[in-house]
C-alpha cells in the first residue's frame, strides 16, 4: 500500500566553511540530531530511540522508535551499491518517517506567526582591536543589551592574530544587521546604533577602531 513518508537525505558537509573549525562531512549523528529537531518542533515528547537493524538498501541503518508509537521510521547511510548504481560518488544518508504516526503522536502545540519583514534591512562593518582573553560571546551580549530593538543579527567573520599587531592584541570583524519593523532605517539612525555600539566596546573591553 502507498504511504505519505517525511522523507530527509543528506550529503556533502554538515557546516560551511568557517574560520574556527573545518568543514565535516555529514554522517549518522547529523541525521540523528535533524530527527530530534522535528521531533521536538512537533510537540512529540516520547521517548525515542536509535535501534540498529540490517538493511539491503543500507551500509549501516537503525530504526526510529516511540516509547508509545512504535517504528515511526528508517534511516541510514546508503550502501557502495546502490550509489555506484546512480553514479553517485559522495556518501549519502537518508531518514524517513511515516506521516501517519508523527501526526499521531504529535501534540498540540501553540503556533505563532508574525508578517514577514515589510523595511529593508542594513549591514554595518566594524574591525576592533582587541586584547586576546575577549570572547566574541562577550562582544555579542555587549551589543545586544546596547541594542535590543534594531540589531536582528551580529557575526563574526574573520579573526587575525599576528604580525602588524600589539602584543597580545588580536583583531575581530564583525558585521551587524539592523532593521526597523516599523519604518526604513535612516542615516543618521544607523549612525546613532553604531555610534553606540563603539562606544560600548571601548567603554567595556578598550576596543580600539581599526581603518
Amino acid at each position: 500500500r502507498e504511504q505519505e513518508v517525511l522523507a530527509f537525505w543528506f550529503s556533502g558537509n554538515e557546516l560551511p566553511e568557517s574560520w574556527k573549525s573545518p568543514s565535516v562531512p555529514v554522517n549518522l549523528h547529523t541525521v540523528k540530531a535533524a530527527l530530534e529537531t522535528v521531533f521536538f518542533k512537533t510537540g512529540i515528547r516520547e521517548k525515542i530511540s536509535f535501534e540498529s537493524v540490517k538493511h539491503a538498501a543500507f551500509s549501516e541503518a537503525f530504526e526510529i522508535k516511540g516509547s508509545r508509537s512504535g517504528v515511526l521510521g528508517l534511516a541510514g547511510q546508503f550502501s557502495g551499491n546502490v550509489l555506484k548504481a546512480f553514479d553517485i560518488k559522495a556518501g549519502v544518508f537518508y531518514a524517513e518517517l511515516s506521516a501517519d504516526k508523527l501526526f499521531e503522536s504529535a501534540q498540540s502545540e501553540k503556533i505563532s506567526f508574525r508578517e514577514l519583514p515589510r523595511f529593508p534591512q542594513v549591514r554595518r562593518d566594524l574591525a576592533l582591536l582587541l586584547d586576546k582573553a575577549i570572547t566574541y560571546a562577550e562582544l555579542e551580549q555587549t551589543a545586544r543589551k546596547t541594542e535590543s530593538r534594531l540589531l536582528k543579527e551580529i557575526n563574526l567573520f574573520d579573526v587575525y592574530e599576528g604580525k602588524h599587531l600589539p602584543e597580545g592584541k588580536k583583531s575581530y570583524a564583525l558585521s551587524f544587521i539592523l532593521r526597523d519593523e516599523d519604518k526604513t532605517l535612516t542615516d543618521e539612525t544607523i549612525e546613532e546604533v553604531m555610534t553606540r555600539l563603539v562606544n560600548a566596546f571601548q567603554k567595556q573591553f578598550g576596543a580600539e577602531l581599526r581603518k
